[in-house]
């Protein structure tokens, strides 16, 4: 007999999957700590299916698979639960066991997902129920007749009240990591949007974390959708279009919920303008009802440069830039690095079955870098020195881990410009200082090991490097 788990993905295995991995995942738990014949991950996501598969699948030796489960509207019960019914039998039909001990585990995005599983575990399958939390660890729950909770243990439900949901901002928006002023700023900004239903644009560099942050304010609201997020870069502006407007599209996807635009600079411009048309109406052509989504939007630079930019069109910028929050890149919260690292380390222990520490000098390395691609470059790098060492992590481990783009090939193309090439690499460092010392050239030219503020001039003179920066 073998013993099989299924488990729809949410939001906060997606986020322990992601960049960062600042969550915990209650599938990786589960499945870290059981023994189990096979995995099979549900969602109504193939990027999501596809991403969390991979990186579980680094995680654990248990084969995992992974069932698009083909879901328009989550809270719609006879479409999730004919689907639902649908994926677990293709599950069966691609096990070669004839006897399946089934286990579901709870915690799907929607409360109607954990209905049907339950539903389905009691009337088609005879399923295992489970869940699990950070406090109680795993649980085997039983909901069979006898062991429902009578009526009179709530006064309020014994008394004929309707149940009442809690909108609680504080626990949904606690998956901010706000140790540090910069990122309390932001949680502070964070919790104000929440509670206001308006368009938001989040800005910083890629690998701060901005769609994370967009989804723990969508999880804050009052909004019972979906979140659908949407990766302009990665398509062309026919995919995009179709991908919004189609007949099971994101738009339809993310009704009553919170569709997200990442890196909307590269959404075409004339899908902005189908897209604010839509919004503005409530009503498209391609989809009856109304349209009732909450726009957010990630990209990098600020608002004025966004627009500057020409790559979002007025009209739009000024659709979506209602709420704005920005994201500050890791080196300009230090305060951040200590936790995010210990954290890191915990997962690498884990990971690499062995502990993993710092030494002292390693920590003053990881503090005096800048890191330019943020947490995900950080938690590689360490990833990649702890392979390097059985316990200890030291300097010449994370030298040996640090990569870059933009650093300096050995490799002799035909044609070749050395001195541009050093003049490139000397700009990009004079204004990472300057940036670093808030325009302070003594401090800079200190960082830079030049002899004194007035040699920085002029470097700076000769690079073209700004005063202002």
């Amino acid at each position: 007999m073998a013993s099989v788990l299924v488990a729809w993905i949410n939001d906060r295995d997606l986020e322990a999957a992601g960049p960062g991995g600042m969550v915990e995942s209650r599938i990786r738990r589960v499945v870290a700590d059981e023994f189990y014949a096979r995995v099979y991950l549900f969602s109504a996501s193939k990027k999501t299916g596809r991403t969390v598969k991979k990186w579980l699948s680094s995680m654990v030796a248990t084969p995992i698979e992974f069932e698009r489960v083909r879901v328009i509207n989550p809270y719609d019960y006879n479409e999730v639960w004919e689907s639902t019914l649908q994926a677990l039998t293709d599950c069966r039909q691609h096990m070669d066991e004839d006897e399946i001990e089934w286990s579901f585990l709870l915690g799907g995005d929607s409360a109607v997902m954990d209905a049907v599983m339950i539903h389905l575990a009691h009337t088609e399958l005879q399923a295992e129920l489970l869940q699990w939390s950070k406090s109680a660890g795993l649980q085997v729950i039983d909901v069979s007749q006898g062991h429902f909770p009578s009526s009179n243990q709530n006064p309020a439900i014994a008394k004929g009240f309707e149940p009442v949901t809690v909108f609680n901002a504080a626990a949904n928006l606690e998956v901010i990591e706000h140790g540090s002023p910069e990122m309390t700023r932001v949680h502070a900004q964070a919790t104000r949007l929440a509670a206001l239903d308006i368009p938001v644009l989040v800005t910083g560099e890629t690998g701060t974390g901005r769609e994370l942050l967009a989804r723990a304010i969508h999880k804050a609201s009052s909004r019972t959708g979906a979140f659908v997020a949407m990766d302009c870069e990665s398509l062309e502006p026919d995919e995009q279009a179709d991908a919004l407007f189609g007949a099971t599209g994101l738009l339809k996807q993310a009704a009553g919920g919170t569709l997200l635009l990442d890196s909307v600079d590269h959404l075409a411009g004339s899908v902005q303008a189908l897209l604010h048309r839509a919004v503005r109406d409530g009503q498209t052509t391609s989809i009856r009802g109304p349209v009732d989504v909450r726009l957010m939007a990630t990209a990098t630079g600020t608002p004025s440069q966004i627009l500057d930019s020409g790559k979002v069109r007025e009209d739009f910028f000024h659709c979506i830039a209602i709420g704005l929050i920005h994201v500050p890149p890791l080196r300009q919260r230090p305060a951040d690095l200590e936790p995010f690292v210990a954290r890191v380390l915990v997962r690498i222990t884990h990971e690499m079955k062995g502990e993993r520490t710092l030494s002292e000098a390693a920590q003053a390395m990881i503090g005096q870098r800048t890191w330019p691609g943020n947490h995900p470059e950080l938690e590689a790098t360490l990833r990649r020195a702890a392979v390097l060492t059985d316990h200890v992590i030291d300097v010449e481990h994370l030298e040996a881990s640090i990569f870059e783009a933009g650093e300096i090939r050995l490799d002799l193309p035909a044609e070749f410009d050395i001195q541009k090439k050093l003049d490139d690499v000397a700009r990009h460092y004079v204004s990472e200082a300057l940036t670093l010392n808030d325009g302070n050239k003594t401090k800079a030219s200190k960082m830079l090991g030049l002899n004194n503020y007035q040699t920085l001039t002029n470097w700076m003179r000769r690079l073209d490097v700004g005063e202002s920066l």
